[in-house]
């Protein structure tokens, strides 16, 4: 019995990376750069890479990014989508659709999604007035996840993770 009410306290109190809230963004909530609806539950199938960023900490985390475009993953096994938390930031909206429409030119294959209530900090706890990474792989579970400021340390381990799952 003892043991039992241990191992259930151990599993609760550790971060859960299966579950996530299924989320959809429409309207007021928000939309793709397009001005369609995102619906999270198109992360399957793949390796997805997940960035989550308040547009004021758009430098924070350059080097992450330099880092995976050079890594050149193949886009028949791998996604990326940049979430966009438009309320945190001072930006207007117009604003940002330009900034991410130059953005789109060079990276044409990733999924741009405008949050313009804070759903994703909100569901899935990422960081507000910062910046997020998370990985998930082809049944659509995380597997990686770091917030803030990336260390040199957590982009090996984010390119390392993504490439082990690419297989």
């Amino acid at each position: 019995m003892k043991m039992t009410l241990l191992v259930t306290i151990l599993l609760f109190s550790l971060p859960s990376f299966s579950g996530l809230p299924h989320i959809i963004l429409s309207g007021d909530k928000g939309e793709t750069l397009d001005g369609k609806e995102f619906d999270t539950k198109i992360l399957k199938g793949k390796i997805f890479m997940l960035v989550h960023i308040d547009p004021d900490a758009a430098n924070l985390n350059k080097h992450v990014d330099k880092a995976l475009d050079a890594e050149n993953f193949h886009h028949k096994y791998y996604g990326s989508v940049a979430i966009i938390n438009a309320k945190a930031t001072w930006m207007p909206n117009g604003v940002l659709r330009i900034a991410l429409k130059n953005q789109r030119k060079k990276h044409p294959d990733t999924i741009y999604v405008l949050d313009y209530s804070k759903t994703f900090v909100n569901e899935w706890n990422f960081k507000d007035n910062s910046s997020s990474y998370m990985v998930i792989n082809k049944k659509g579970i995380p597997i990686f996840r770091r917030d803030g400021k990336l260390t040199d340390e957590d982009v090996k381990i984010l390119i390392k993770t993504i490439k082990d799952n690419l297989k």
